[in-house]
């Protein structure tokens, strides 16, 4: 196994002898035949114990989504989303490291104690505009996921919904593209406007792809969202 700390996805195939592979600046030592899919969470994670290792038949099932918070303020929790996934293609020379990745733009609620949505309703009730709490983002943390279909929900549109998330459900990436589009959900673009940082641009295209990448993964797909907090928070 490996045991190199990646935030990433590594995936690796050798039909030759021992070689040395550089993957973002680190080399690895790789030999044998077999395929290795690392994904090594952060340091906030809880669900896996250890290197998540993917057998060779099972790779195009996965998608990994990423999601790193920056310092944001009492408004917002600004961020960017990566998404890697891996597609078999077997080059005529040997071996092959595959890896597809996008990134977008995210924004959150701040941080108020993991605070559900109706937690924070009821203690707003009476409260003037000034006096009234924000919504809470949800904890970091690595959490399996799937595509919720419009069908089921109030969106007429599909998403991605994060399962079992501490305190909270219906935690979700979906559309919005300001502050007051989420209550502790994760929103979604392709990039932040210029002009004000606590806007997201182009929010349905960036929502559309990541689900066509996601509907990619053929079934029954497993896809991980790995949430990482800013240094600090």
């Amino acid at each position: 196994m490996l045991r190199k700390t990646l935030l990433a996805v590594l995936c690796i195939i050798v039909h030759m002898q021992a070689q040395t592979l550089t993957y973002e600046g680190t080399e690895f030592e790789v030999a044998g035949d077999e395929i290795q899919c690392v994904f090594t969470k952060g340091l906030q994670d809880k669900a896996f114990e250890d290197d998540l290792i993917i057998p060779v038949d099972e790779i195009e099932r996965y998608l990994f989504i990423e999601v790193v918070r920056s310092k944001g303020d009492d408004d917002y929790t600004p961020g960017y989303l990566t998404v890697s996934w891996i597609n078999p293609v077997y080059p005529a020379s040997y071996g092959r490291v595959i890896r597809f990745k996008e990134r977008f733009e995210t924004l959150e609620p701040p941080w108020n104690e993991n605070k559900s949505e109706e937690t924070v309703d009821k203690e707003n009730i009476g409260k003037n505009e000034k006096e009234k709490e924000s919504y809470s983002r949800c904890r970091a943390g690595t959490y399996m996921a799937k595509i919720r279909r419009k069908e089921t929900s109030k969106h007429n549109y599909d998403f991605i919904e994060l399962k079992d998330v501490p305190g909270r459900t219906a935690i979700q990436i979906h559309r919005g593209d300001r502050p007051s589009h989420t209550s502790g959900c994760i929103l979604i673009g392709e990039r932040r406007s210029k002009d004000d940082p606590k806007i997201l641009l182009n929010s349905e295209e960036a929502l559309s792809e990541l689900i066509d990448i996601a509907e990619s993964r053929i079934e029954p797909r497993v896809i991980i969202v790995n949430i990482v907090d800013a240094p600090g928070d």
